[in-house]
């Protein structure tokens, strides 16, 4: 097999129809006849309906259908069922639907909307994290404990333990040592609180679905999701069919981030008007302002983490306690908080170590799983606070991290015994090349004062799932690529085509990966959490040797030669030694079956047998994560002590591939995480009156342009995965999560000043600057 493509920087294999405009996303599916559908949202935070009236709304001309709550109050949820798909007989949050109309335009369903007649009784919200947790505060919801668990679409099997008469929906807990004997003999001991805000997930496609009811008896949706089987899961047991009756198509998606997932608010609506309008195709796509009151976004936090260090910097004692604001419904909740808070306390070695993460209901728009999933929250605080026990022992920030940094053979805090750790590779790979030990001016040019910082992060994936997917060898050739995996952006199908080239030796123009259709292909999970690359990487490979051992049977049958003689060249068969004597795939195919035929190669991944399951009380597991995804960053910063404001001049990032299937989609995911971080250090925020939300489109809420992006550069570690194809793991998401933290330790550097709340704008530096706020 000559051919070598993995490890090649090959074009996308959808740029030409995404820079031509050829490329269907979910808002280019339109049908002749299609209805339109609006929601109506509450526009209070928590209130009883007292009164719902839809009468008027039905007799506006072209209105074909409308749904409330009442018409089916079955509640649903991804781990824990407290969500109804549309308010019942009460509303927890601002943007929380309690109607939905379809309609022949536009026109007739906004005026149904505006002739629907809601009367609320308004109850005490709940708006603050901490005031949340108090004794005595206003319940979101009253017995939460009493809601049914869905295990069949999450694969959660971690018990979900709401404590009574509270809004605390979910605990987890970490303990490994004694901490009180490690703070008690540490010669430093520091704490802080840290905190983040909610932000939204601000992609270019809005959340669009289209719903049909057919005549046979079966739903078929065409959703802009990034997890096409889990929605299938979800909609099958919300409306009582058979998974059978339900089908779910996906073309490319236009940004998700982790949004797009679950049954969110649009979903279901779509669903339960094409119920009542059999044969007719029901469209809803969503606004930005539905897309920021309605949709999930980034979980707030509130982190108070305290460490004990000897003076030569071994880290002796390190407790964190993380509070997350879930909003109104538990949703991915206790995911993030147990997945992210066993991270918090940073990729490194300690002997003790306690974990607190409390996931907490407000009156707020739920959140969800966000690119880094709770990590660049906990890092934010985790990283800043190793650069003050930094300062406080008098040692170089990198020198402390390396000090403690994870090596193979280390044992992590929940008791996995580490191989393959890229950690530190990428710690001194970004610091080498931003100059870490060359002399650095701290004036600029423009007066400014110039700092840098650096922080590491490890983050786990979601483990267990599993996936399946077909590889079909064509009797021209040509190759067709059957998985359940979503392009969003990230390359996945790039990458999955390079895999099937490699094992098949088949040119890359001759293949082609199929969009997802739970009809159609295989199961997998979803392509979040940075697991395509590796989950679904690994079932092409596996079902294109299938199909490879297949071919080189067929081809030994039909060239009468054993197949130990036989090798794989650009499509063709050839037998080794005799050059003249080749036969193209095709042929091999027709000949052995004597006509027009294919081969089917099958594959599947599952990582149930590698996962140890965390203990509930100590948060101990031999084995959490299938892998581990590795990265740090070092950042250069002005800032302007005149107005504080705050100018990224510089960014290293570098990231642990495992190994880089393809280098420049690697850099071209690594340069967008890094985008994504800046933006939540330096302007991303959704600010809140109450439960009321103050900049809910994007005349009023900043992320970042093309303008704000500083320089770029990128590392790329392969440290080699023995279970990855190739040694590869993902990387979507890791070259996000230090970016804050990082940039908070170079805005210390450059004035002295520590900010502890997300976002560093201009006028916190300014104040922090004017009231002397020197860290401690």
């Amino acid at each position: 097999m000559a051919q070598i493509v993995v490890g090649q920087s090959i074009d996308r294999v959808d740029a030409v129809a995404k820079v031509t405009g050829a490329a269907v996303y979910g808002v280019d599916v339109r049908f002749a006849g299609m209805l339109v559908g609006r929601v109506l949202r509450a526009g209070v935070a928590h209130a009883r309906i007292t009164r719902l009236d839809t009468s008027a709304a039905a007799k506006v001309p072209g209105v074909r259908a409308i749904v409330t709550g009442r018409d089916h109050p079955k509640l649903h949820g991804l781990i824990v069922k407290d969500q109804p798909a549309l308010a019942v007989d009460r509303v927890r949050y601002e943007g929380e639907v309690v109607a939905a109309v379809a309609a022949e335009d536009d026109e007739a369903a906004q005026e149904a909307l505006d002739r629907i007649v809601v009367e609320y009784e308004e109850l005490p919200g709940v708006f603050d994290l901490r005031e949340a947790m108090q004794p005595g505060a206003p319940l979101v919801h009253e017995d939460p404990a009493a809601y049914e668990r869905s295990q069949s679409s999450s694969g959660f099997t971690y018990a979900v333990n709401a404590v009574a008469q509270s809004n605390v929906c979910f605990h987890f807990k970490l303990r490994r040592g004694d901490v009180d004997a490690g703070f008690a003999g540490s010669e430093l001991v520091v704490e802080d609180t840290f905190s983040t805000p909610f932000i939204q997930y601000a992609h270019l496609e809005p959340h669009v679905a289209v719903a049909l009811w057919d005549s046979g008896g079966t739903l078929t949706f065409w959703a802009s999701t990034m997890g096409p089987h889990t929605l299938r899961s979800m909609l099958a047991d919300l409306l009582d069919l058979p998974l059978s009756r339900v089908r779910v198509i996906t073309n490319m998606v236009g940004g998700g981030y982790g949004s797009k997932m679950y049954l969110r608010a649009i979903n279901p609506a779509a669903a339960l008007l094409a119920l009542r309008v059999p044969n007719r195709h029901v469209r809803i796509v969503f606004d930005r302002e539905d897309e920021f009151l309605s949709c999930a976004g980034r979980l707030p936090t509130v982190t108070t983490i305290k460490t004990g260090v000897k003076k030569d910097g071994t880290l002796v004692a390190r407790k964190a306690t993380i509070l997350w604001e879930k909003g109104a419904y538990v949703d991915i909740g206790p995911i993030i908080t147990r997945n992210a808070s066993y991270c918090s306390l940073g990729p490194y070695r300690l002997p003790n170590a306690w974990i607190d993460g409390y996931l907490v209901y407000t009156n707020r728009q739920p959140g969800g799983g966000f690119r880094g999933l709770g990590i660049p929250q906990v890092a934010w605080a985790g990283e800043q606070q190793m650069d003050r026990v930094a300062r406080e022992l008098g040692m170089d920030p990198l020198e402390l991290r390396l000090r403690n940094i994870y090596q193979d053979g280390d044992i992590t805090i929940t008791g996995e015994r580490l191989q393959n750790v890229g950690v530190r590779a990428c710690l001194e790979g970004a610091a080498q090349r931003l100059g870490w030990e060359r002399p650095f001016e701290r004036r600029a040019p423009t007066g400014g004062l110039r700092g840098r910082g650096l922080a590491c992060i490890l983050k786990s994936t979601l483990t267990p799932t599993a996936s399946f997917g077909i590889v079909k060898l064509n009797d021209d050739g040509s190759v067709d690529v059957l998985t359940s995996a979503v392009e969003h952006g990230q390359g996945a199908y790039t990458v999955l085509t390079q895999m099937v080239a490699e094992e098949l030796s088949v040119p890359i123009e001759k293949i082609r990966c199929t969009t997802p259709d739970t009809s159609v292909t295989p199961y997998d999970r979803s392509s979040t959490s940075s697991r395509t690359t590796f989950h679904v990487g690994n079932v092409v490979r596996l079902a294109s040797i299938d199909a490879r051992t297949q071919l080189m049977e067929m081809a030994g049958a039909v060239m009468e030669v054993s197949t130990k003689d036989l090798e794989l060249r650009d499509g063709q068969i050839f037998i080794r030694g005799v050059p003249d004597r080749s036969l193209p795939y095709g042929q091999v195919i027709v000949k052995f079956y004597g006509g027009p035929a294919n081969i089917v190669g099958r594959g599947e991944f599952s990582t149930k047998a590698l996962y140890d399951p965390m203990d509930t009380e100590t948060g101990q597991s031999k084995r959490p994560t299938i892998f581990w995804m590795y990265s740090a960053h070092g950042i250069e910063v002005e800032v302007d002590p005149e107005t504080g404001q705050v100018r990224v001049t510089r960014v290293v990032s570098a990231s642990d591939a495992g190994k880089a299937i393809n280098p420049l989609t690697c850099v071209q995911q690594i340069d967008g995480s890094a985008v994504m971080g800046l933006g939540m250090a330096t302007m991303e925020e959704v600010v809140f009156d109450g439960g009321r939300t103050l900049n809910p489109t994007f005349l009023e809420y900043k992320v970042p342009t093309t303008l704000d992006v500083p320089d770029t550069e990128t590392v790329i570690v392969e440290s080699g995965h023995p279970e990855g194809p190739y040694g590869a793991k993902g990387i979507g998401e890791s070259a996000l999560a230090s970016i804050p933290a990082a940039i908070g330790n170079a805005v210390y550097d450059a004035i002295g000043v520590q900010i502890k709340d997300l976002p560093i704008r201009a006028e916190r530096v300014y104040r922090a600057l004017r009231a002397g706020a020197q860290s401690p």
